[in-house]
C-alpha cells in the first residue's frame, strides 16, 4: 500500500509530534504512529519533510515476514526475561503462553514511534513498537527497531521520546 498526502494529512500535529492511524501493510490494520518532529532543523514543524514521508512510507509497507519476525521476538522476550522471572502458578499477569501468536493475548496492538531524523542518526535507531502489557500495564515497554527495520532490543519507553 503506498501512503497517499491524503493519509498524511489526516495526521495530527502538536508542538513535538504528528500524529494518527495509517494503514500498514506488515501489521494489516490502521495502526497509531507518532512521528517526531525534527527539533533540529525545524523541518516537520509545518508540514512533514519529503523525507520524513518517504521514512513512514517504508516502515507503512514492511512486509507481513516483519511482522512475523516481531511476533517471534516478543515470543523469546516474553519466555525468557518475563515469564521465567515472574511465573508462579495461575499467575494472571505472566500467564503460560506456548506459540508465538499467543503473545497478542498479553499485549496490546502496537503504536509506532518514529524519532526525528537526529535521533535515528546518533542512536542508530529506525523505529519503535510500543505496547501495553499484561505484566507491567502502567509503563508498558518498547522494542527499537534497528535500520533494517528487524526488532533490536527491549527498552524502557521513555527512551523512545524524542
Amino acid at each position: 500500500m503506498h501512503l497517499t498526502p491524503e493519509h498524511f494529512n489526516s495526521l495530527r500535529s502538536n508542538d513535538y509530534f504528528w500524529h494518527g492511524p495509517l494503514p500498514t501493510e506488515w501489521l494489516g490494520v490502521k495502526t497509531d504512529f507518532m512521528i517526531y518532529k525534527d527539533e533540529f532543523t525545524y523541518h516537520d514543524h509545518d508540514s512533514l519533510s519529503a523525507d520524513t514521508r518517504e521514512y513512514v512510507g517504508i516502515v507503512a509497507n514492511l512486509t507481513p515476514n516483519s511482522f512475523t519476525a516481531l511476533e517471534a521476538f516478543l515470543f523469546r522476550y516474553y519466555q525468557n526475561d518475563i515469564y521465567l522471572k515472574l511465573y508462579y502458578d495461575d499467575c494472571e499477569y505472566a500467564p503460560r503462553i506456548t506459540t508465538s501468536s499467543d503473545i497478542w493475548t498479553i499485549v496490546s496492538e502496537p503504536t509506532i514511534r518514529i524519532p526525528c531524523m537526529a535521533t535515528r542518526l546518533l542512536r542508530k535507531v529506525g523505529f519503535y513498537t510500543i505496547f501495553e502489557c499484561s505484566w507491567d500495564p502502567e509503563h508498558g515497554f518498547a522494542v527499537e527497531h534497528d535500520h533494517d527495520f528487524a526488532p533490536k532490543s527491549v527498552v524502557d519507553t521513555s527512551l523512545c521520546w524524542s
